[in-house]
């Protein structure tokens, strides 16, 4: 499965969300939000490349918190397998 070419902004909870996938690539999206980026859940064999992902929220222009830009989390078990290349990311969480 691909995810390519794609602009999210104000993504909500997550811009994007993928649950129990595998061999997931993500390619040149561009996402701007206050919470989190991208969230894999239960997932393998992801490939993340040539993407933007800003997950800082701020007020009158400066960063006061946000999301995570690459999220990994699962209830059996945590992501694994995943591949980021050449991309820029920016979280707002610590």
């Amino acid at each position: 499965m691909e995810i390519r070419n794609l602009t999210v902004y104000n993504g909500g909870n997550s811009a994007i969300l993928a649950e129990d996938c595998n061999g997931l690539h993500i390619d040149n999206i561009n996402i701007r939000t206050d919470g989190d980026g991208l969230n894999f859940s239960e997932c393998s064999g992801v490939k993340v490349t040539d993407c933007r992902i800003d997950a800082v929220r701020r007020e009158y222009g400066r960063p006061v918190g946000g999301g995570t830009a690459i999220k990994m989390d699962g209830e059996s078990f945590s992501s694994e397998g995943v591949t980021v290349q050449d991309c820029f990311l920016l979280s707002g969480s610590e």
